[in-house]
């Protein structure tokens, strides 16, 4: 662990602290590793973020297919009425 370079203090409701005083002792770690290590983990990306992104996306360049497709259509429409 790296040397501590800043200190905060917090007001947490008891039963959150009592939550994470019983995650730190599951863990092995004492309440001040157990509150770092859920706050790091909070800001590396998650599987299912990761996942909700890549569905998004996928569902974006389907929506994009279909834009694409009806427009081509409608070019190819009016380029038939022009004739």
């Amino acid at each position: 662990m790296s040397i501590l370079q800043n200190q905060i203090k917090v007001r947490l409701p008891s039963g959150l602290k009592t939550r994470i005083e019983k995650a730190a002792r599951l863990n092995k770690r004492s309440l001040n590793g157990e509150i770092l290590a859920r706050l790091e983990h909070s800001f590396e990306p998650s599987d299912e973020a990761s996942k909700a992104a890549a569905e998004k996306l996928l569902h974006m360049g389907s929506y994009q297919d279909k834009r694409l497709d009806a427009l081509e259509a409608r070019v190819a429409e009016l380029e038939t009425t022009r004739k």
